[in-house]
C-alpha cells in the first residue's frame, strides 16, 4: 500500500464524517431555530414566513458551527479507523503522528475553504434577505415593532432605520431634528425610503411628521419627502446585521468607516480577525483529535468520544465569547483576543500529541 493511497484513505474516512456531522449539526440549528421563531406567528408573519426566515439564515449558521464540526468529524472519523486498528497498524509501520495529520488536514481544509465561500458571498445574503422578509410581513401591520435598528446622525437630525430590502428600499425611517439648544424641532416616521440615483437623493414614502413649535404641535402627513443624506444601502446593510454574519469585505468597510468616523470599530475587528485565524483554530482542534484518538480514546467507544468532542467545542466556545468582552474593556489588540483560544488550543493538542509520541 503506498503513501498516497493511505492519505486518500484516511482523507475519505474523514471527510464522510465531517459531512454526516455537519448534515445533523445543521438539521439540529434549523429545527431549533424554527421552534424559537414559531412563537413570533401571527397572521401576518406566518408559519411558512418563519420557515422561509430560518432557511435563509441557515449557511450563516452552518459557517459559524464549522471550526466544531470538522472537530467532531475528525474526532469521528480517526476514531473509526483507530477501532479497526488502522491507525495502530499505521504507526506500528513507522508513519509518525505529524504525517498522519497531513490527510486528516486536507479534507478540513476543502470544508474550510467552502465555507469562506458561503461567509463571503451566501450568507450575508440570507441573512439580509431574511431581515428584509420578516420587516416587511411585520409592516403589513399598523402596529409596527421596531428593533434592532441602525442609527446615523448628521448634524442636528438624527435617524433610525428598521432594515433594508434585497432590492436596496429602506424600512421603517424615523427621524428627529433639534435646534441648537438642544429642543425637538421635528419627529418624522415613514414607512420606507427609495434611493433615486438620478438626482443623488432618497425619497421618504408614506410620511408621518410632528412639528414642534413654541406655540403648538402641528402634525401632517405626505405621500413622499425628499431626503438628502450620504447614506447608502450597504453601510446599513452592514450595520443592521451582527458583525460575526458579514463576510470580509462588508466587515473591511464598516472597520475603514468607523475609523473614518471616529467611531469604535472593535466589535468588527474582533468578527474580521476571528475570520482570518479561523484556519489555525481549525488545525489545532484536529491536532486535539489526533491526540484524544491515539491515546485517552483509543479504545472507547463513538458515543464518549463524541462527548468529549462536545465538551471541547464547549469551553473553546465560552473562552471565544469572553475575551471579547474583555479586549474592549481592557482595550487589548482584537487580534489578541482571538489569538488567545487559539492559543490554547494549539497548546492542549500540542501536549496530548507529544505525550503519547
Amino acid at each position: 500500500m503506498t503513501l498516497p493511497l493511505i492519505d486518500r484513505y484516511i482523507a475519505k474516512s474523514v471527510i464522510v464524517a465531517i459531512a454526516a456531522v455537519l448534515v445533523c449539526a445543521v438539521s439540529l440549528t434549523g429545527v431549533f431555530a424554527l421552534i424559537d421563531e414559531a412563537g413570533g406567528v401571527d397572521q401576518n408573519y406566518t408559519f411558512v414566513n418563519a420557515a422561509a426566515y430560518v432557511l435563509y439564515n441557515l449557511p450563516s449558521q452552518m459557517y459559524e458551527s464549522v471550526p466544531f464540526v470538522v472537530f467532531i468529524g475528525s474526532l469521528i472519523g480517526l476514531g473509526t479507523l483507530s477501532t479497526h486498528s488502522e491507525i495502530t497498524v499505521l504507526r506500528a509501520a513507522g508513519i509518525s503522528l505529524g504525517r498522519l495529520l497531513i490527510p486528516v488536514a486536507l479534507p478540513s481544509v476543502l470544508v474550510l475553504t467552502l465555507s469562506l465561500l458561503v461567509a463571503e458571498y451566501v450568507a450575508p445574503w440570507g441573512v439580509q434577505s431574511a431581515a428584509g422578509m420578516k420587516i416587511q410581513q411585520r409592516q403589513v401591520s399598523e402596529d409596527i415593532r421596531f428593533t434592532n435598528r441602525y442609527w446615523h446622525r448628521e448634524g442636528n437630525r438624527f435617524t433610525s432605520i428598521e432594515g433594508v430590502t434585497r432590492g436596496g428600499h429602506l424600512l421603517g425611517v424615523m427621524q428627529w431634528e433639534i435646534n441648537g439648544d438642544n429642543e425637538m424641532q421635528l419627529a418624522r416616521r415613514a414607512r420606507s425610503a427609495e434611493y433615486d440615483p438620478d438626482l443623488n437623493l432618497w425619497w421618504l414614502k408614506n410620511v408621518d411628521e410632528t412639528h414642534f413649535g413654541s406655540e403648538a404641535t402641528k402634525v401632517v402627513s405626505h405621500d413622499e419627502v425628499q431626503w438628502r443624506t450620504r447614506l447608502n444601502t450597504r453601510l446599513v446593510r452592514a450595520s443592521i446585521a451582527e458583525p460575526r454574519k458579514l463576510g470580509f469585505s462588508d466587515l473591511a468597510f464598516q472597520i475603514d468607516y468607523r475609523e473614518q468616523e471616529g467611531l469604535d470599530p472593535r466589535r468588527y475587528q474582533l468578527a474580521y480577525w476571528g475570520k482570518i485565524l479561523q484556519p489555525l483554530a481549525i488545525l489545532g482542534l484536529i491536532t486535539i483529535a489526533l491526540g484524544f484518538v491515539v491515546g485517552p480514546l483509543r479504545e472507547v467507544g463513538m458515543g464518549a468520544r463524541f462527548s468529549v468532542g462536545v465538551v471541547v467545542g464547549v469551553v473553546l466556545k465560552y473562552l471565544q465569547d469572553l475575551l471579547p468582552p474583555m479586549s474592549m474593556v481592557f482595550d487589548f489588540p482584537a487580534w489578541v483576543a482571538v489569538l488567545i483560544p487559539i492559543g490554547v488550543v494549539w497548546g492542549f493538542g500540542i501536549y496530548l500529541v507529544r505525550r503519547v509520541s
